[in-house]
């Protein structure tokens, strides 16, 4: 059983917009109220925004197809555990935002291999996701 939820785009599209909106709102009220309510905000709403540039866009659909680009694949580095504390972070992870799986890599030596490694994996993960719609009918 997959863990993934499905909702309609309509619903989907509306959720994202209001946050949006919410986060948008809760930083500019922050400001204009106090630096207290400022600080209050400013963790949760970072946090919420962080999770809707993972998402789909709004409108976006999923074709069946992968595609590496920025509109399509959401790019984040970070520092794994195993990383020596020096030098920039190696780690990789990349979300294809129509779909919303995401693949890692850290064990390479530069972020250009890890980016390989990640895309390489996600590409078939997406590769896989459109394959069990299609036998669903839902693509």
């Amino acid at each position: 059983m997959s863990s993934d939820v499905y909702i309609p785009r309509p619903l989907y599209d509306s959720l994202i917009n209001a946050a949006q909106t919410l986060c948008t709102v809760t930083v500019k009220m922050g400001v204009v109220l106090s630096e207290e309510f400022e600080q209050a905000v400013n963790e949760p709403a970072s946090a919420l925004q962080t999770i809707i540039n993972q998402c789909p866009p709004v409108g976006a659909s999923f074709d069946g197809e992968f595609h590496d680009d920025d509109d399509h694949v959401a790019v984040e580095f970070f520092r794994h555990d195993s990383q020596e504390e020096r030098g920039p972070s190696l780690g990789v992870r990349l979300t294809y935002r129509p779909t919303g799986q995401t693949a890692e890599s850290y064990s390479k030596a530069s972020r250009e291999d890890n980016r390989r490694v990640a895309a390489s994996g996600l590409k078939r993960l997406v590769e896989r996701r459109a394959a069990e719609l299609r036998r669903a009918g839902s693509l």
